[in-house]
């Protein structure tokens, strides 16, 4: 947990209790959340935060199979997958909110027939997923054209470099132009609770892209959209 004095990483450990006598299995997650907001050695205080946003929000897995996406043909989806990572340092908070999927189960859902003739999708992908976020793309029935990257003020995990980025891989099918060309290919928030992406993101699709609108794996609802997920 990083090189902190005695007293210090004490009072971490006892925040973390719970936690432990809760979901052993959770305390590493509780941990690299408390990182990844807070930078490398968060204090008892932040990482109390962390754990009482747990307990506070308790998420029954999506059944696939039971959940199937809305009715209707949408000209605009944003999908933030949960990627299946191999590595849990880079895994994140995928697996606290949905089961993670593979390449070929994510594929396999209907998105080409919930898209539009016309339509725009934004695909959320971590550093390490780049490929895979390619593929899904085809998969779906998209071509893609370019990339949003969100910056992030906070220091992140990562094997090699501290990762503060996520990208939005952008795909169109047919030929729907973008509504303000004058629009950036970056914005900069901080991290949101629960791996939620900033509502600058959602501006910026609006006023990108006419709706309607679909999110996928939706953390919360958002109004005027159609939702997906655990939230919706």
């Amino acid at each position: 947990m990083g090189h902190t004095d005695a007293p210090a990483t004490e009072r971490v450990a006892r925040e973390l209790v719970p936690v432990l006598r809760a979901e052993p299995g959770a305390v590493q997650r509780v941990w690299y959340e408390a990182v990844e907001r807070h930078g490398a050695e968060p204090t008892a205080l932040q990482v109390r935060e962390v754990v009482q946003e747990r307990t506070l929000v308790v998420l029954p897995p999506v059944v696939i199979e039971d959940a199937p996406l809305p009715e209707g043909q949408y000209r605009v989806i944003v999908a933030d997958p949960p990627w299946r990572y191999g590595n849990t340092a880079t895994r994140g908070a995928a697996e606290d909110h949905y089961p993670t999927m593979s390449l070929d189960e994510l594929a396999a859902l209907e998105v080409e027939t919930r898209s539009a003739p016309d339509a725009h999708l934004y695909l959320w992908v971590t550093n390490g997923f780049l490929r895979e976020g390619f593929d899904l793309i085809t998969a779906w029935g998209f071509i893609y054209k370019t990339c949003l990257t969100w910056v992030k003020p906070q220091m992140g995990m990562g094997n090699y470099f501290r990762s503060s980025t996520e990208h939005v891989l952008f795909g169109v099918r047919g030929s729907m132009p973008i509504q303000d060309r004058g629009l950036m290919n970056w914005f900069e928030a901080s991290r949101g609770k629960h791996s939620a992406k900033p509502d600058s993101f959602y501006d910026l699709v609006e006023k990108a892209s006419r709706g309607p609108y679909l999110e996928m794996f939706a953390r919360r609802r958002r109004l005027g959209w159609h939702s997906w997920g655990n939230e919706a």
